[in-house]
């Protein structure tokens, strides 16, 4: 059973909103990741494994810059530095409401070489909201609309990526 959908606001508001242009549209990126990053790819196709989901649904969740970007207004992260120099990151999810309760907070242990906690949604590989990591990296992704549409590396993966970056 799938269980994986693309928020209606999408569906109404996109003119050519079929759920297989999008699915098209973010197999375009699959080579160029797996390219530089065949083992973010592996976890992907883990969570669509795991979750016996498709791995095209669970590719196109992870992303974004397919099908949420220029509809949604989504995170917000501050920095505070205070007069003692104590640093405050504060981030929030104005995500879509369909994804109110699929929060998930991964703790992970990478090869025994770096750890990290993240907050993510479910089906999203660790990375694509707040994070840090055992070499002290703080990370908190934030979504723009998009100018440039040229295929690349998809933006998660590599927010993924920095998870595992000691500077």
């Amino acid at each position: 059973k799938k269980t994986i959908k693309i928020p209606e606001n999408v569906a109404n508001e996109h003119k050519y909103f079929k759920i297989d242009y999008f699915i098209r549209s973010a197999k375009k990126y699959l080579p160029i990741a797996q390219k530089y990053f065949p083992e973010i790819v592996s976890e992907i196709k883990g969570i669509a494994e795991g979750s016996s989901q498709d791995f095209d649904d669970i590719w196109l969740l992870n992303l974004e810059e397919i099908w949420g970007d220029d509809y949604f207004d989504k995170c917000t992260s501050i920095v505070v530095r205070e007069i003692d120099d104590n640093i405050y990151l504060y981030h929030n999810e104005d995500f879509d409401e369909d994804f109110d309760n699929n929060l998930a907070m991964v703790k992970a242990n990478v090869n025994n070489k770096v750890k990290f906690l993240s907050l993510t949604f479910a089906g999203m590989i660790p990375g694509s909201s707040i994070s840090l990591n055992s070499f002290g990296l703080v990370q908190g992704i934030n979504s723009l609309h998009p100018i440039d549409y040229r295929v690349g590396i998809p933006k998660n993966i590599i927010s993924r990526a920095i998870l595992e970056s000691d500077s």
